[in-house]
C-alpha cells in the first residue's frame, strides 16, 4: 500500500520507484518461465469515478457523473497509458488496485478493501484449485460492486474503484501445494 501517480509508486522516504524498472529486474534468463505476479495497491492519477447504475440482470446506465473526472485537467495522456505494462516480461501478471489515471481508495491506514478481496480471493483459488486470472477478475467484481469510498472531502465521497489487470500470461495459472509442503 503506497502512494502513486502516473508510472510509478512512492516510498516511505519518498523515492519514487517505476514500474518499468521493477519489471526490468524480470526481464531475465533466471526468471524467463516463471510466473512473475504484481499486486499493487496506490493512486495511479488524481481522476475519481463516480460508478453506473445498474439495475438487476440489466445493463450498466451512467450515471450524471460517470465518465466525467472530478479535475478536467487530469486527463492522461492515451499514448502512455499502457506504456508502463509494455515493459512487463512473458509470464507477468499485474493487479493494480485501479486503473492509469485514477484514485485508489483505502477506508484508513491500517485495513484496505482492495487487499482483504485479493487475500480472499487467492485463498479461494489455492483452496478451490480456481485459475489465477479467473480469481483476479473476482477482485474486480468484489470491489466494483462492493465498494463505495466513504470520506469527508465530498470530491471524494461515494466513489466507485476498478481494479485493472494486466496480463501477459501465456498459459493458465494454478496455485497448488507443493509436494512436501506442510501448514
Amino acid at each position: 500500500m503506497s502512494h502513486g501517480w502516473h508510472g510509478y509508486f512512492v516510498c516511505y522516504d519518498d523515492t519514487k520507484v517505476y514500474y518499468k524498472d521493477i519489471y526490468s529486474l524480470f526481464n531475465n534468463k533466471a526468471w524467463e518461465h516463471k510466473l512473475k505476479l504484481f499486486i499493487i495497491q496506490a493512486c495511479r492519477g488524481d481522476s475519481s469515478d463516480s460508478g453506473a447504475e445498474l439495475e438487476e440482470g440489466g445493463d450498466c446506465e451512467p450515471t450524471q457523473e460517470a465518465g466525467n473526472t472530478d479535475d478536467a485537467s487530469s486527463s492522461v495522456d492515451e499514448a502512455c497509458i499502457l506504456k508502463d505494462d509494455l515493459f512487463a516480461p512473458p509470464e507477468t501478471l499485474t493487479l493494480y488496485s485501479t486503473p492509469e489515471g485514477y484514485v485508489s481508495y483505502r477506508p484508513n491506514l491500517s485495513s484496505c478493501q482492495f487487499i482483504e478481496a485479493v487475500a480472499l480471493e487467492l485463498t479461494r483459488a489455492w483452496e478451490k484449485r480456481v485459475e489465477l486470472v479467473q480469481s483476479l477478475t473476482r477482485v474486480s467484481h468484489r470491489i466494483a460492486r462492493g465498494f463505495q469510498s466513504n470520506s469527508r472531502d465530498k470530491q471524494h465521497n461515494g466513489k466507485k474503484q476498478m481494479p485493472c489487470l494486466v496480463s501477459h500470461l501465456t498459459r493458465d495459472v494454478y496455485l497448488v501445494q507443493r509436494q512436501g509442503y506442510t501448514q
